[in-house]
């Protein structure tokens, strides 16, 4: 897969020449800057939150389940 990825660079999807579109190369499905920024941004808060979010629900249930508990 990575050499057929690698022989078909920048080249990401090959249109049919009797189809109706142009391939999709690397340039082409590029989003913008701004959108680029927006998706960064919201990464840089949301990583950081889903991260404490896991480490308080490891830390409310960890530990081994009696049978009391199970009962």
């Amino acid at each position: 897969i990575g050499l057929l990825a690698t022989s078909m660079f920048p080249t990401l999807v090959v249109a049919d020449p009797a189809g109706v579109g142009a391939s999709i190369t690397a340039a082409t499905a590029a989003s913008s800057e701004i959108s680029l920024a927006w998706m960064t941004g919201i990464a840089c808060i949301g990583v950081p939150l889903v991260l404490v979010y896991h480490v308080i629900v490891y830390r409310t249930f960890r530990g081994r389940l009696s049978e009391e508990d199970v009962a």
